[in-house]
């Protein structure tokens, strides 16, 4: 063999190699419908955890410090080796950039929201409803601050296995998560809905 055969056999795996990446990149899962899958307990992942480092204790806070919040939390969290989600949201009137934590300890949830002075997190954890079907509970919990450790569920707060989609929540501008890739929405039922006007 010599040096040209070697060159040509180099270029054409090269090629192939990219061909192979494109076809990848291009059946690659659009971001909502991952980030749904995951939370219909669709996936091998076995929990969730659903927080922010912006707006500390649900108080809003300037551009820039909830911009320095967010490097900060995702720094931690590769420090972690936790993979995350970034999404995007907006509670009580204040949008912020959050995440979606896969495969998180309850414990881990406690410490981030301590370290990052935040009211609670959202849990997710995959239970199965056969041998085949997996769904996601999920349970709104309150940091403790009273006490050195521990959270408890938010009072009014119930455990959910229901996913609510961007079709069910369109005109809805408060108390919404959103995938940024495509602006659609999405939430949890963790509080009972009053049908009193």
């Amino acid at each position: 063999m010599n040096k040209e055969m070697l060159k040509s056999m180099i270029k054409k795996v090269i090629i192939e190699n990219r061909e192979k990446s494109l076809v990848l990149f291009e059946a690659k899962e659009p971001k909502y419908d991952r980030l749904m899958s995951i939370l219909e307990g669709d996936t091998g992942i076995k929990t969730v955890g659903i927080m922010s480092g912006q707006n500390p204790m649900a108080t809003a806070v300037s551009f820039e410090k909830n911009a320095e919040l967010k490097q900060q939390l995702e720094v931690v969290l590769k420090q972690q080796k936790l993979e995350f989600i970034r999404i995007g949201g907006i509670f009580s009137g204040n949008p912020e950039k959050s995440v979606v934590i896969i495969d998180p300890t309850l414990g881990q949830m406690e410490l981030l929201n301590r370290q990052f002075n935040q009211w609670g997190f959202v849990f997710g954890k995959r239970i199965p409803m056969n041998r085949e079907e997996f769904f996601m509970a999920f349970t709104m919990y309150e940091i403790d601050y009273d006490n050195p450790m521990g959270y408890r569920k938010a009072p009014g707060s119930k455990e959910t296995g229901f996913v609510v989609k961007d079709a069910a929540l369109q005109g809805v501008d408060d108390n919404i998560s959103i995938d940024p890739t495509s602006n659609k929405k999405f939430g949890l039922e963790l509080y009972e809905v009053d049908d009193e006007i």
